[in-house]
């Protein structure tokens, strides 16, 4: 399955992206790290496709 980042690929991106988003932590108390927004995202995927492919088999 394809990578479907929407950033760069840029050595440091993750590292660069993480120290923002615990920026933005400060400000409202929510912070992922790059790597769980990837897995948080992976697993939705998956999600969608076992409800697809089990509303199929109904048919």
């Amino acid at each position: 399955m394809a990578n479907k980042r929407s950033k760069l690929e840029v050595e440091g991106m993750d590292d660069f992206m993480n120290s923002y988003r615990e920026e933005i932590a400060q400000e409202f108390g929510v912070f992922q790290s790059t790597l769980q927004t990837e897995q948080q995202s992976s697993m939705n995927n998956v999600t969608k496709k076992i409800v697809k492919q089990k509303r199929e088999e109904k048919r």
